[in-house]
């Protein structure tokens, strides 16, 4: 595994699928419920709180979204 996309990875948890989103995303559909740490930032991913709209408010608050 490249430890770059290890070190990116924005999960706090000592996971085996860690720095692999491919895999953590086909448990997280198939077996753990919530939403995989991949998708949040950083700060977002620290309130530990692995829902919808927790990810939605992730985007809202940590992301700059590009509007044009």
């Amino acid at each position: 595994m490249d430890d770059t996309i290890k070190a990116s990875c924005p999960c706090t948890r000592n996971c085996p699928r860690h720095g692999n989103c491919a895999a953590c995303v086909a448990n997280h559909r198939f077996q753990t419920p919530g939403v995989p740490a991949c998708f949040f930032t950083k700060e977002g991913e620290a309130w530990h709180e692995r829902s919808y709209r927790s990810l939605l408010r992730d985007i809202r608050e940590n992301r700059k979204i590009n509007e044009e």
